[in-house]
C-alpha cells in the first residue's frame, strides 16, 4: 500500500505527476504500474515492408502482436509500440517494441 496518496505526494514520491484526486485511483495507478515495471521486459526492433495505409496506421502506444520462431514468440505475443521510422520511398517501417 501506498499510504496517503494525493497528486502532490505521487510527484515527490514517485516522480510521476498525475491528475488522480482519490485515493482508489492513486491505488489503482499504483497497481498497475507495479503490473507493468514487476516483470522483465525487453525491446525489440522488427522491420517490414508495408502499404502506406498500413504504416501509417500503426501509432506509438499501440499494442501489436509479433509472430516470430525467435525468442519463443512463435504463437504471438503483445508488445507495446514506443517508436516508429518510416521510409515512404520503399515501403520500409521499422518498429521499436517493447513487452
Amino acid at each position: 500500500s501506498m499510504g496517503r496518496c494525493t497528486p502532490e505526494a505521487q510527484r515527490v514520491k514517485s516522480g510521476i505527476a498525475t491528475l488522480w484526486n482519490s485515493q482508489e485511483d492513486c491505488q489503482t495507478l499504483a497497481d498497475e504500474l507495479t503490473s507493468i515495471y514487476s516483470q522483465l521486459r525487453k525491446f525489440y526492433r522488427v522491420s517490414a515492408f508495408l502499404s502506406r495505409a498500413e504504416a501509417y496506421a500503426l501509432k506509438i502506444g499501440q499494442t501489436v502482436s509479433l509472430e516470430s520462431s525467435r525468442f519463443g514468440m512463435s504463437a504471438g505475443t503483445k508488445l507495446l509500440v514506443v517508436g516508429i521510422s518510416r521510409r515512404p520511398l520503399s515501403n520500409l517501417v521499422t518498429l521499436r517494441l517493447w513487452g
